[in-house]
């Protein structure tokens, strides 16, 4: 494997410089207090993730969900709809029986559109992780890349890098390969792909 842009070969896959600079450990806590007027104590578990800088540079990337936004939505509309048919049962109004009603349609319209969100954002993580696994980094030049895939022109590095991490970080990078360009020449470049 040889990097494409300075034809180095000394590169090596995310993935692996990820884990071999990533430790995991386990971290726990307890504590007991205590007042004139009461006794308390706490106990508290977690994990610690430390990594090298260049591990942090090579890290997958972050899963995002709108699960539990979607769920929270989905039983607040339940608990609204139930409220509705106790009302109706119990003779309430008509007015509070439509509101309670309306407001559950609401959340539970809200909840599927969570849920469909949220598959949309599973897809776009699973195409980003599967690219993540198959990308490269040279040791030398910091260029990453994928195998096999052809070296893109400085405006379609740019515009993947602008896709995927961001505008400020392709601006960051322009202004690299271009370091006479002041900020405002740098976002106007990346703005006009």
């Amino acid at each position: 494997m040889m990097c494409p842009s300075c034809k180095s070969d000394d590169v090596r896959k995310l993935s692996v410089i990820y884990e071999s600079g990533t430790t995991v450990g386990s971290l726990s806590a307890s504590g007991l207090g205590m007042t004139r007027d009461a006794l308390g104590g706490g106990v508290m578990t977690g994990e610690l993730k430390t990594g090298t800088l260049l591990a942090q540079r090579a890290a997958p990337p972050k899963p995002v969900t709108s699960f539990g936004m979607a769920a929270l939505f989905c039983f607040l509309g339940l608990v609204f709809l139930a409220l509705s048919i106790v009302g109706l049962v119990k003779g309430g109004t008509v007015e509070s029986i439509s509101i309670t009603f309306l407001i559950s349609v609401v959340l539970l319209a809200l909840g599927v559109a969570a849920f469909r969100m949220n598959e949309k954002e599973q897809t776009v993580f699973a195409k980003r992780k599967s690219e993540w696994a198959k990308t490269w980094l040279c040791m030398k030049c910091g260029e990453k890349f994928v195998e096999g895939e052809p070296k893109l022109e400085f405006s379609a590095q740019i515009r993947k890098i602008r896709d995927q991490d961001g505008k400020i970080e392709a601006i960051k990078i322009y202004r690299t390969a271009h370091p006479e360009a002041g900020l405002a020449e740098a976002k106007q470049y990346v703005e006009s792909l």
